[in-house]
């Protein structure tokens, strides 16, 4: 049996969301709301923030999907950390515009090798150096890295337990 996630107004208090917030999900549904891709887009209309649950790791594969997609950077980059994303869903965030959500996406221990070995290419050091410490990053892409011009990068490659010993010399 599937485990559903149910977001109820005393979970949205909990973690902090502002009472504007809190009342306008309390309107549409009182008695708390599944995360799913169709009450996403509902919440999206309603002018509700969903940044809280892109980063939720219960929240349904499915619907870590749809946020992926969605315009707002900040969600895009919760989706990009969350464990519970798709290998898939990963792979088109590689290609985000925004730094930091390619960062998200390098640093997820369930991003796919050739997802990390394409973001060992990119331009910004911070996504190099999250693809050097991400224990699922292959030998061939550290040894990579490992040649990095950025210093911060090579630590990531020294640092990082999958790191073959005799590269560390």
């Amino acid at each position: 049996m599937k485990m559903r996630t149910k977001i109820t107004t005393r979970w949205l208090r909990a973690q902090g969301a502002c009472a504007n917030q809190v009342a306008k999900f309390g309107a549409e549904w009182p008695n708390g709301a599944y995360v799913t891709p169709e009450n996403i887009a509902l919440a999206h209309t309603r002018g509700l923030d969903v940044r809280w649950v892109a980063d939720n790791p219960a929240t349904p594969p499915e619907a870590l999907a749809k946020l992926a997609g969605d315009a707002n950077a900040d969600v895009r980059r919760g989706v990009a950390g969350n464990p519970a994303t798709t290998p898939e869903a990963l792979a088109v965030l590689a290609g985000d515009a925004d730094a930091w959500v390619r960062h998200g996406v390098a640093g997820n221990p369930g991003t796919p090798p050739e997802t990390l070995a394409k973001l060992a290419g990119d331009t910004d050091v911070d996504v190099r150096h999250g693809v050097a410490v991400n224990p699922a990053t292959t030998p061939e892409t550290l040894a990579k890295l490992a040649g990095d011009a950025d210093a911060w990068v090579r630590h990531g490659v020294a640092v990082n337990p999958a790191t073959p010993p005799e590269m560390r010399a």
